[in-house]
């Protein structure tokens, strides 16, 4: 037993470094989270630039008068699943919490995303304070997750423009512009679909 002691002594120091660590790897936000639990002010401890665990934990801070003029200062804090967030606010900036879908099957977990343009029927996202243009992600009616932009099929965005029918020629046409070429770069494919989202904001129908 004498010797299983500093074994056990070390594998203790070692998870609680890697605990801190853990915990010292999350950012600090202040800001608001939304939930459907309710809203909660506070510190955020969330990455907006990586993937994020199943829990956020947000911490806050109220305080309270009392007699003689004293002020008490109370600190709680609360986890909740990254599920039942509906978007937190971190300096005026919107964000949701979700998956991004980044090869079929495969995905980026607890995202931090803000909208940058949509219509009826889709959103374009990136991630965080991301502006690499291979971070941004398409949401679309009836998908569960957003998805790259890469992952989005030429045949797919024929059926996402109802309505649009001078679009839709420039389309079938393949005039420049309209059409998601294999070789283009991720620039160009960001570029093209903030063009196609900005362009049919008046007439695409749902």
């Amino acid at each position: 037993m004498k010797y299983l002691l500093p074994f056990i002594i070390l594998i203790i120091c070692v998870n609680l470094s890697f605990a801190n660590t853990s915990k010292l790897s999350k950012e600090k936000h202040h800001g608001k989270v939304y939930s459907i639990l309710g809203e909660y002010e506070g510190d955020i401890y969330i990455k907006l630039n990586e993937e994020n665990d199943e829990t956020i934990e947000i911490k806050m801070e109220s305080v309270t008068e009392k007699s003689k003029g004293l002020k008490k200062k109370m600190t709680s804090s609360i986890k909740l699943n990254a599920a039942v967030i509906s978007r937190l606010v971190i300096d005026s900036i919107t964000y949701k919490v979700r998956n991004i879908e980044y090869e079929d099957g495969k995905y980026y977990k607890n995202c931090c995303i803000r909208e940058i343009s949509n219509n009826a029927k889709m959103s374009l996202y990136a991630w965080g304070s991301k502006t690499e243009a291979n971070t941004y992600s398409l949401w679309i009616e009836g998908y569960t997750y957003p998805k790259m932009l890469k992952e989005i099929s030429a045949v797919t965005t024929l059926f996402l423009f109802t309505g649009c029918n001078e679009f839709k020629t420039k389309m079938r046409e393949k005039q420049k512009g309209y059409y998601l070429e294999e070789n283009i770069t991720d620039e160009e494919r960001l570029s093209i679909w903030k063009k196609w989202i900005d362009e049919t904001k008046d007439c695409i129908k749902v």
